[in-house]
């Protein structure tokens, strides 16, 4: 499957044009079919912490239940995570938690835990695709390490590949610890209780140069005004 992204305005508005593809083999040439036009208006997303009078609004979201949003939320507020959430307009299209004490208690090494961590990264499946899982680690990172911290960490399953790629790609590496065994339990969406375990593997990213980036571009900008 290809996506194509089509940026245009209409009547001084912005629109985004989808075009999803699949490549197919013709009797002589490669060919391409189009199955999936979607015009959608051109979204500006928001990233921000989440706020106690919007935690209704994710009544309807795809990933997790009220009970573990607002158990999030708390922990916002005494101050151990940041609850990242990337909306369109008034609707939730994803999430990411940024965790100030990094590990899950579930087989990560102590040695390693005081680097802030980010966990729950998920983005709505009609949304993805469209940059908004880099833009919330965007911000997390960027919240790390002006809070001073030169490290984020984050947990992937083993078997993620694709999310060990989005992770490579970003500078995002293994820690050297090897896979552990995480396990817990979770409330799925009918409100019943579930047992999970997974094989993870503990990635590493020294934000040092983005620090430095980011001062350099604070330093030309004082020298422009």
């Amino acid at each position: 499957m290809i996506r194509f992204l089509y940026e245009f305005s209409f009547y001084n508005s912005g629109y985004l044009l989808i075009l999803d593809a699949a490549e197919g083999q013709g009797t002589t040439n490669l060919h391409v079919r189009l199955v999936l036009t979607i015009l959608l208006p051109m979204m500006t997303i928001d990233i921000r912490p989440l706020e106690k009078t919007e935690l209704h609004r994710f009544q309807l979201f795809p990933f997790g239940t009220m009970e573990t949003h607002r158990r999030r939320f708390d922990l916002q507020q005494v101050g151990k995570l940041v609850f990242l959430v990337a909306w369109w307009d008034d609707l939730p299209v994803g999430q990411v938690l940024l965790n100030w004490i990094g590990g899950d208690g579930s087989g990560v090494p102590p040695q390693i835990r005081e680097s802030p961590e980010v966990s729950s990264l998920f983005v709505t499946q009609s949304y993805r695709r469209m940059g908004i899982a880099t833009q919330l680690l965007d911000v997390a990172e960027h919240m790390t390490y002006a809070h001073g911290y030169d490290q984020m960490g984050l947990c992937v399953a083993e078997t993620n590949r694709g999310a060990q790629h989005l992770y490579a790609q970003r500078g995002y590496h293994d820690s050297g610890w090897p896979p552990y065994l995480a396990r817990g339990t979770y409330i799925n969406q009918s409100g019943n209780r579930r047992k999970w375990e997974e094989m993870r593997l503990y990635l590493v990213k020294s934000l040092g140069e983005a620090r430095s980036m980011t001062e350099t571009g604070d330093e030309k900008k004082q020298a422009a005004d």
